[in-house]
């Protein structure tokens, strides 16, 4: 049972009890496995189209948006399964799964054996598909009884059972308690690879949400830096961390963005990717944000500097690839008061090479075109109600409001979520801004100890006020 990539509804195998269906276990951001849905998904629209197949695509992307634009510019519109747990365990992808009307299902092995079911199945009768009653389709986990079921027996499988629901139900104090299950369940030996994949994607939701906490974007990609050295296969685990890897000589992961959004996708991106998801070109920055060296004020308040890093060695040397997170006080009326920036400046490293593609650049941001004008400071919210409606500790529904005796526990208006986990509720101007640089030193040196300063200029607003332009300096210690 997955939520939709909306989150409005969920998908479960046994809403195509009786009927012959194709999984397709992809991601937007995995090119062999997006070409192979893409291809699938032509070839077997005749069957779909004469009801003698059903396609469920089943995404591992962690962002529900990129994939919504893949589907709306190719015109997929069977509903998308968002596995963002990896809860199938799908290692590898592209991964077809055939799932006969009866008996067991298998791997379809190949596009012989793709070719080959297709023409078994064009050879069947149509299907009209029995009406399921929506009391009997399979629900979500209730966060109420998992966590009844981890406090009352728990084992590792029980609290992993509990974090995963609480992720799917994905509002903000849930995510809290995710993260604290994850924690648990990483520090026991054996460390177990789902539960630290897990745990960074929970630190990621939050860091990418108002209530994001200092340290979390750290400490997601220490997670999953940390279950790519338990599994290093892991097709879904692998594309998370490809901003922290060098970039290679194939197309980005998300390259395909750029032509989708030129040809008119309806589609929405909530969370921008990084340049290095994109393949897009860092240019210099056109706009008015003054040089380091001039008479800018030093902010010490408004901006928030974290970091993030990634560390690996290749031939006896060692290659760092660095984060820094831009984050405006929101709380305090701050905003970005231009669509680029910061611009960013490094010193040069006391030993080895900078990464000149992506140091002293602006990173490229609101690139896509959004529904309905953009959100500064000032837009109101609904993530305030999102926290107080959301489950408690104290015994209440995983939709956050207490049952009624003799109420109905499943059900729900029209439109309303069932998942949480995909929403993003904050104004552009508000957002974390990132820039990426790669630091390589030579055979010998370790990256340990060291330091990197640098200073970045923006430009800000403050509630109604006037645009302000910043600088702050910084200072990273490798580690």
């Amino acid at each position: 049972m997955l939520p939709t990539l909306d989150g409005t509804d969920r998908i479960a195998l046994s809403d195509f009890r009786g009927r012959p269906v194709l999984v397709v276990h992809f991601a937007a951001g995995h090119a062999a496995s997006r070409e192979a849905l893409l291809d699938w998904h032509k070839k077997s629209a005749a069957l779909v189209k004469a009801h003698k197949l059903w396609l469920l695509p089943i995404a591992h992307d962690h962002y529900a948006d990129r994939v919504r634009v893949l589907a709306s510019a190719h015109r997929i519109t069977e509903p998308i399964a968002h596995d963002v747990l990896n809860l199938t365990g799908a290692r590898h992808l592209p991964r077809l799964v055939y799932v006969p009307r009866k008996g067991a299902p298998r791997e379809v092995a190949g596009n012989e054996d793709f070719d080959n079911l297709l023409i078994m199945l064009g050879r069947g009768k149509p299907i009209e598909p029995a009406a399921i009653a929506e009391e009997d389709r399979e629900q979500l986990p209730e966060t109420r009884v998992t966590r009844r079921a981890a406090r009352d027996a728990p084992g590792p499988e029980q609290l992993l059972a509990h974090a995963d629901a609480l992720v799917l139900a994905g509002k903000p104090p849930q995510i809290d308690e995710a993260i604290e299950f994850y924690r648990q369940l990483a520090s026991q030996e054996p460390a177990r690879a789902e539960a630290l994949l897990r745990l960074g994607i929970a630190y990621r939701m939050r860091f990418d949400r108002p209530q994001r906490q200092p340290g979390d974007l750290a400490a997601a990609i220490d997670a999953w830096a940390a279950a790519a050295r338990l599994d290093k296969e892991c097709d879904a685990l692998r594309l998370r961390l490809v901003p922290f890897l060098p970039t290679g000589k194939g197309p980005a992961p998300y390259e395909w963005l750029r032509k989708a959004n030129a040809t008119g996708s309806h589609a929405r991106l909530d969370i921008e990717p990084l340049p290095v998801e994109t393949g897009d070109k860092i240019a210099a920055n056109d706009e008015a944000v003054p040089d380091a060296g001039e008479a800018a004020p030093e902010d010490h308040t408004a901006v928030r500097i974290e970091t993030a890093q990634h560390t690996w060695r290749v031939n006896k040397a060692d290659h760092v690839t660095v984060i820094v997170a831009f984050i405006p006080d929101a709380a305090d009326g701050f905003g970005w008061a231009t669509k680029q920036g910061p611009t960013v400046r490094l010193e040069k490293p006391p030993a080895g090479e900078l990464d000149i593609a992506e140091q002293s650049y602006a990173v490229r941001y609101v690139t896509w075109p959004a529904v309905g004008g953009p959100a500064w400071p000032g837009a109101e919210s609904d993530a305030e109600e999102a926290v107080a409606e959301s489950d408690s500790r104290d015994g209440r529904s995983r939709e956050g409001e207490e049952e009624e005796e003799g109420a109905e526990p499943h059900a729900r208006s029209p439109g309303e979520r069932v998942s949480h986990t995909n929403v993003y509720d904050e104004p552009p101007a508000s957002r974390p801004r990132l820039v990426r640089f790669h630091l390589t030193l030579p055979a010998g040196k370790r990256a340990r100890g060291m330091s990197l300063h640098g200073t970045a200029t923006y430009s800000l607003v403050r509630g109604e006020g006037p645009a302000q332009a910043f600088r702050q300096s910084f200072e990273i210690e490798l580690r």
